[in-house]
């Protein structure tokens, strides 16, 4: 128990100190080491293949989150268009995998980014 601790401890410090240093490099990363991983295990076991199918799908939703928020953390508009193009992607490979569920939430997470970026004064949430 305590490894796998550690193990988890290690990898919040990691992601936090990448993700302060260079927000676009590992974003972009992790959304394409979430779709690799999506395009390796899209093929399950005997009985186990719906299962699968859904860990591809929540896998390349991650992508899609990550690249959106790649795009989100990019300085130039021309890079934001192209970091967001990977979560288009992920959601026509969702499709391509069969989850229809998968492919419509991947789009609303893009669309969402597209709306969050065009919106120009965003208030300060205080509690």
């Amino acid at each position: 128990m305590l490894p796998a601790l550690l193990a988890v401890a290690a990898g919040f410090a990691c992601g936090r100190i990448c993700g302060t240093l260079l927000p676009v490099a590992a974003a972009t990363a992790t959304a394409l080491a979430a779709r690799v991983m999506a395009v390796v295990w899209r093929h399950g076991h005997d009985g186990h293949r719906t299962r699968t199918h859904r860990a591809a799908a929540g896998l390349l939703l991650l992508a899609a989150g990550t690249a959106c928020c790649a795009a989100a953390a990019a300085r130039r508009e021309s890079l934001r268009f192209t970091l967001r193009l990977p979560a288009l992607g992920a959601a026509c490979a969702s499709l391509g995998l069969g989850s229809v569920a998968g492919c419509v939430t991947a789009l609303g997470v893009l669309l969402c980014s597209l709306a969050a970026a065009r919106t120009r004064r965003r208030p300060a949430v205080t509690r």
